[in-house]
């Protein structure tokens, strides 16, 4: 299976990455800011490496992407190698994510908050150290791209 992912841009800053306009006027009302996010999906032997994304939203048997929301300063690139060791235990090397050529937004439900419009940055990996963390309440697990198309996915797969 070719690599569908694109190796330039790796290291792109938030501000190049998402056109976000503070106080756009949508309908005469003011728009809510879009969250900038970054996420990525882990290949290994024909399946993609996924989370329990229950615990933020409404819909708890959904799965998720490894993905977090970008710190001060942090590159694209960095938040997400950072958010799959910190759901699943699994380390990547920031020079080889590949950045998927465009940038997704969707509205995440959630359990206890409002809802947020979250745009998201994802790359992909094939190549990582480490081994999955079951005992993490994301509780991470490699799922068979044959199964995807029966597998409950959050907004952001």
């Amino acid at each position: 299976m070719p690599f569908p992912f694109s190796r330039r841009r790796a290291g792109t800053t938030t501000a190049s990455v998402f056109g976000i306009r503070k106080g756009a006027r949508v309908s005469g009302e003011l728009a809510v800011t879009p969250v900038p996010t970054a996420g990525v999906v882990v290949f290994s032997d024909e399946r993609v490496l996924l989370l329990d994304a229950g615990k933020v939203v409404r819909r708890r048997d959904a799965l998720s992407l490894p993905s977090s929301r970008l710190d001060i300063g942090e590159t694209a690139a960095d938040c997400a190698a950072r958010a799959c060791f910190e759901e699943t235990g699994l380390t990547l090397a920031v020079v080889d994510l590949a950045r998927c050529p465009r940038t997704y937004s969707a509205t995440i439900p959630h359990l206890d908050a409002p809802d947020e419009l979250l745009t998201l940055v994802v790359f992909g990996a094939q190549h990582f150290a480490g081994v999955l963390d079951d005992s993490l309440p994301t509780h991470p697990r490699w799922v068979s791209l044959g199964k995807l198309v029966v597998t409950p996915l959050e907004r952001n797969v």
